[in-house]
């Protein structure tokens, strides 16, 4: 009884301390953050007050904040701009998503977006954007650039498997960037 006791109060502290900190990175403006923790403390509450109220206030927040953000990335000189918009794509599909799934969120927020096109536009610039890095490096020929390129080419497969020639250029960038040491015993007289 007294363990059930401890374990109930226990459970009620994490939840306490979960929703609070939902609604402190709403205030923060951490406004994705803010979306997850309120979605999580929905699963285990849908009746939850702060966990709605933050839902409903961040939700369209973090949408414009994000799409803010990618209008900037766009705008911007990055190497690898596509890339980070994709990932922010990724993330504002990740909160629809979740939303969806949750039956308490899809209440306060019925027609969540998606962003499929607009991910699967920027995989596809962000898989080019990698693969041309990776080509740039590996032509340069060093070792260093050729350790470069690898990651790049392994960036390029993962925004799309399939890419032209990228797992090849992999294999070669790979190997060029190996330190190859050779062992040769001495001869030994005697």
């Amino acid at each position: 009884m007294q363990r059930t006791r401890l374990y109930f109060i226990l459970l009620l502290a994490i939840l306490t301390v979960s929703c609070s900190t939902g609604k402190k990175a709403l205030q923060k403006g951490d406004y994705a953050d803010a979306i997850f923790k309120s979605i999580e403390r929905l699963k285990s509450n849908p009746d939850s007050k702060n966990a709605s109220e933050t839902l409903r206030n961040g939700y369209p927040l973090a949408i414009q904040t994000l799409e803010i953000e990618i209008e900037e990335i766009l705008a911007s000189n990055s190497s690898n701009k596509y890339g980070e918009v994709a990932l922010k794509y990724e993330l504002l599909n990740d909160m629809g998503k979740n939303i969806r799934r949750t039956p308490a969120a899809l209440k306060i927020i019925p027609n969540p977006k998606t962003y499929n096109s607009q991910l699967t536009a920027s995989k596809d610039k962000a898989a080019e954007e990698a693969y041309q890095n990776g080509v740039n490096l590996l032509d340069k020929g060093s070792r260093l650039e050729s350790k470069e390129a690898y990651f790049a080419f392994q960036s390029c497969l993962d925004f799309n498997p399939n890419y032209k020639d990228a797992r090849k250029l992999l294999v070669r960038a790979k190997e060029d960037a190996t330190l190859k040491v050779v062992v040769e015993q001495l001869p030994v007289s005697g």
